[in-house]
């Protein structure tokens, strides 16, 4: 090679590396050639985090992407601002699909996505089933009815985690069982019959006490249909006792050291239980707390609810103790240690604690409440509220994934399970299935529900 022909060559590849090095440059930086508007422009981005595994992902209707069982995320970079629409797909699996919006140097994000079965998955767990109480940690479940075994009349404790079943009493009539009952951390509960009562930990069965000669003791009225048991430990117990005018009163007894501490709380409107705290509104309004060993209460709120009423009054304390929702003549307060009530809703039926956030319902509505900033995406702000509306009355509501960013609706005949993020469109599946039955509840860690149906206690899963 002459070095006139070398001279040319290192010439031409000296302008080659100053003309492309601005392009590289553009590139690592993000910028993209936009064909459509004859432009450069940069780009941004698609996260997505996938749930279910094996999952199918399009973009603009082709294929790009399948997720397993390791590698749910998919993310898509490097793309031209605009619309673009993703969808979903897994065999026997409801569709999943959106238009999103990609905006120059942001990545749009989506969170905990789940795709639903078409069809609910059914397992029948126990035949003959008259009625069951789930646990608050939906794991396991307390029922009564025919054990298929020998044809006599049984109560059962069921794992709901691996289904174990295992027998606890052989009640003489089951038509006499008064309530089933659990305590708030869901290790204890009572069985009450028409004349006798008896406290077990779910961790030690055999050691179930019977609670019959003493409560006739001390307290022969614990059998009425007016009165449930909640359960401190197997030595100590509330007696919860409805007045005629709706209102409860609260006795403490304790087997082991002789105690009858009658009407510990007197005329409640509403309580809630936690441990051995009481906390309850009294007839003017007020919250208060107080425990077996405390001489009188302790006012939590300087403020009061205006004219509380009875009807339909319900309490329910977040297990830190320190907040509590309140319903009273329908409307929805908020209470935080040491701040005053707040509204947050009229026109509620009922209300469920979340992480950070309320779910709250009355007749066709759903509503999710923001208790704290939420960084997103979607950002969300305290007080922040999502609305679902559905086509039949809501029996029940509840979170649907251990993420809470789903629900479980609960209508006359459908369950439906819904997102709760609403960007550009919710994503909904419905399933047929007679709440005439007796719903008992769900578990979030199997993601299922519970529905006893002609007397068979029956798992629906939609995993």
């Amino acid at each position: 090679m002459t070095y006139r022909i070398r001279k040319r060559l290192f010439i031409a590849l000296t302008i080659l590396f100053f003309a492309t090095v601005p392009l590289i440059v553009l590139l690592t930086q993000g910028y993209r050639v936009d064909t459509e508007n004859k432009r450069l422009v940069k780009t941004g981005g698609i996260d997505l985090d996938i749930k279910t595994a094996n999952t199918s992902v399009f973009l603009n209707n082709e294929l790009k992407k399948e997720t397993n069982f390791l590698f749910k995320g998919i993310i898509f970079r490097n793309i031209i601002p605009g619309q673009y629409q993703i969808k979903l797909e897994k065999n026997n699996y409801a569709t999943w699909e959106k238009t999103i919006l990609v905006a120059e140097e942001q990545v749009t994000k989506f969170f905990d996505i789940k795709l639903f079965p078409k069809e609910l998955h059914e397992n029948l767990i126990l035949k003959n089933i008259v009625y069951a109480n789930i646990s608050p940690n939906q794991k396991h479940t307390i029922a009564y009815g025919q054990n298929p075994k020998n044809n006599t009349t049984q109560i059962f404790l069921i794992n709901l985690e691996n289904l174990n079943i295992n027998p606890i009493l052989n009640p003489e009539n089951l038509q006499d069982i008064r309530s089933i009952n659990w305590n708030n951390e869901s290790s204890l509960f009572s069985i009450t019959s028409k004349n006798s009562a008896y406290i077990g930990a779910v961790d030690s069965l055999e050691n179930t006490k019977n609670w019959t000669n003493f409560l006739l003791n001390k307290k022969s009225t614990a059998f009425s249909l007016n009165s449930k048991i909640i359960p401190i430990n197997t030595d100590s117990i509330f007696v919860l006792e409805t007045n005629t005018d709706a209102t409860t009163n609260v006795h403490y007894l304790n087997v082991n050291k002789n105690i009858a501490k009658l009407k510990l709380v007197e005329k409640a409107i509403a309580l809630d239980i936690v441990d051995d705290q009481i906390f309850y509104l009294d007839s003017g309004g007020i919250l208060n707390q107080i425990s077996p060993n405390d001489s009188s209460p302790l006012e939590l709120t300087e403020t009061a609810i205006v004219r509380p009423t009875t009807t339909n009054a319900k309490i329910q304390i977040q297990k830190n103790s320190d907040s509590s929702l309140i319903i009273n003549r329908g409307n929805l307060f908020l209470w935080q240690r040491g701040k005053p009530f707040e509204k947050i809703a009229s026109n509620v039926e009922n209300a469920i604690w979340g992480k950070e956030k309320i779910l709250y319902w009355n007749s066709n509505d759903i509503y999710i409440y923001w208790l704290k900033e939420l960084f997103g995406p979607p950002r969300r702000l305290p007080a922040d509220t999502e609305h679902i509306r559905v086509a039949s009355p809501v029996i029940n509501a509840d979170w649907a994934s251990k993420e809470e960013a789903h629900i479980a609706i609960q209508t006359s005949n459908n369950l439906v399970l819904a997102e709760i993020d609403s960007r550009d469109k919710r994503i909904t599946t419905e399933y047929k299935l007679d709440f005439v039955h007796n719903f008992i509840g769900n578990n979030l860690n199997k993601e299922a529900v519970y529905v006893i149906i002609n007397n068979d206690l029956t798992e629906f899963n939609y995993r």
